[in-house]
């Protein structure tokens, strides 16, 4: 979690600074993401760029708009995608795999980290940053 703190910090440091009450959206994703695709990332780009009004002519109308969007992503366990995936007769890749694929696949977004499970990590981030008003 530490590590996500870190990488908003450039975003959300600015926010608590000069925009206290500013409205961030907190997307997430929990899966098994064996493996992690790009199209699992376009998602997030996609829902950021709506969820900050960036695209008017593509936005429902009464879609809430949000200054800032962060997303966190959370896998789920061994003992859950193992057997899904060999229940297939697939093979597929332990969590420290599907974990470091992921980092991989966000490294280049500074808005997008990885979680321990959905959604624990929102109250430390309304902890460190406690201007900004954020919704998942």
């Amino acid at each position: 979690m530490t590590e996500a703190l870190q990488k908003f910090a450039p975003i959300l440091d600015p926010l608590q600074l000069n925009h206290p009450g500013v409205d961030v959206a907190v997307v997430t994703l929990l899966g098994s993401l064996c493996p992690v695709t790009l199209a699992h990332v376009q998602g997030f780009m996609e829902a950021r760029r709506l969820l900050k009004g960036e695209d008017d002519s593509l936005r429902p109308t009464q879609l809430e708009q949000f200054q800032e969007v962060v997303g966190f992503i959370a896998l789920n366990p061994d003992e859950y995608v193992v057997p899904k995936v060999h229940g297939k007769g697939q093979c597929c890749l332990d969590f420290a795999g599907r974990k470091h694929c992921v980092e991989l696949a966000i490294c280049d977004h500074n808005w997008l980290a990885l979680e321990e499970f959905e959604g624990c990590s929102l109250s430390r981030v309304r902890a460190k940053w406690p201007g900004p008003r954020f919704t998942h």
